[in-house]
């Protein structure tokens, strides 16, 4: 049965997907929005739902730039390869470096492929 396997897999990593999900986190703000709907008369509902807002908006930000990141670090080694310029290898050495050291939302692919990126970088300036 490998129907619908690939959907199911909670291990699985959709391409381009870099930053993890924030939907335990928003499905929690949802489920206590609901609870605090009978108790404040729904201003605490409405904070609730604010703060699943910004936790999405969040992500959508750390997404974004990730993928901007990945998209320059990847263009960067194809250029290297056509014009041997040791400005990008140290450029993806950088960039790579800042990434591990300040997304700590990275999922597990994104940070391996990070980690393959700055390898590579290394690799060039021998």
């Amino acid at each position: 049965m490998k129907v619908g396997q690939r959907t199911l897999d909670k291990d699985r990593q959709e391409e381009g997907v870099y930053i993890v999900s924030v939907a335990p986190i928003v499905s929690g703000l949802m489920v206590l929005a609901a609870l605090l709907y009978t108790v404040t008369q729904g201003w605490g509902t409405l904070v609730a739902l604010v703060c699943a807002l910004v936790a999405l908006w969040g992500r959508w930000v750390l997404q974004r730039q990730a993928t901007k990141d990945f998209t320059e670090m990847h263009a960067s080694q194809r250029e290297y390869k056509l014009t041997g310029q040791p400005e990008y290898p140290e450029f993806v050495r950088l960039r790579a470096q800042q990434m591990l050291r300040d997304n700590k939302a990275l999922t597990r692919a994104a940070r391996q492929e990070v980690q393959g990126l700055l390898a590579w970088a290394k690799a060039q300036e021998i």
